[in-house]
């Protein structure tokens, strides 16, 4: 990592982590939906896989905008939390408890996502670099979406079932 020494700098790395969190994302998203047995729930999956591929290439706009290297990132935290998700899935048994087991791994990925969209607009908007904060935006509200559509679906359908596991 090189030094950060303005704002600029800060908003730079912290794209740089997006962009390789996005790419390690797309890359375990698959393996996880393997796991899904839920209908509904495999088809919000799928939407994330396919918004992914959207703001993946916004950040490859955003890069090419400003200039930069779209290497740099190294997105520990969100590999951590893919590694916690993985070994979460791994040790839930029954289906249902699956399903619900896969919706509370992927919602801390989301809300960190949601986290470092939000401050990148932030930034962008205070460098007066406003397509890039319009760019970050949209990846933003496509995370923003996701997170509600998780809540609902695990609120009225998927824990209620695992619940029943209990019964």
């Amino acid at each position: 990592m090189k030094p950060i020494i303005n704002l600029n700098d800060l908003m730079q790395e912290k794209l740089y982590n997006m962009y390789e969190g996005e790419k390690r994302l797309k890359k375990s998203l698959p393996k996880i939906l393997l796991k899904v047995t839920d209908v509904r729930l495999r088809s919000i999956i799928n939407i994330f896989i396919e918004e992914q591929e959207n703001q993946i290439w916004r950040l490859k706009q955003i890069f090419e905008e400003l200039f930069l290297q779209k290497t740099g990132g190294k997105s520990e935290a969100i590999k951590a939390m893919l590694n916690e998700a993985h070994e979460l899935i791994s040790n839930s048994m029954d289906p249902e408890v699956m399903d619900a087991g896969v919706i509370t791994a992927l919602q801390p990925i989301i809300h960190y996502q949601i986290a470092a969209y939000g401050a990148i607009c932030n930034y962008a908007n205070t460098l007066d670099l406003f397509r890039v904060a319009e760019k970050n935006h949209l990846n933003l509200e496509e995370k923003k979406s996701m997170d509600k559509k998780l809540v609902i679906l695990a609120e009225e359908w998927v824990n209620l079932k695992a619940k029943e596991i209990n019964l």
